[in-house]
């Protein structure tokens, strides 16, 4: 999660909860992954559910690399209008 500063300059914190989600599953186990991310007092919430762990990994991390990338795009977009 430490590559996604270089999407983000300011990340002030970053919480990553990973492990199982539920018991209720009849087959096999399905893993979470959640971060929450507060960049310039905007909190950024991504979860997403796996069977494998890294793959929900994976899968957080590419999402909160869009998002940081749009939040960034759309902060120099407001810099450059003079908003």
């Amino acid at each position: 999660m430490e590559t996604l500063n270089k999407f983000m300059e300011g990340i002030e914190q970053m919480d990553v909860e990973v492990g199982m989600s539920t018991h209720h599953h009849h087959k096999g186990n399905v893993f979470l992954c959640r971060v929450n991310v507060v960049v310039g007092g905007e909190v950024i919430r991504v979860e997403r559910e796996e069977v494998d762990l890294y793959k929900a990994i994976d899968k957080v991390r590419d999402h909160l690399r869009e998002t940081l990338a749009q939040a960034k795009k759309r902060e120099a977009d407001k810099r450059q209008n003079g908003s």
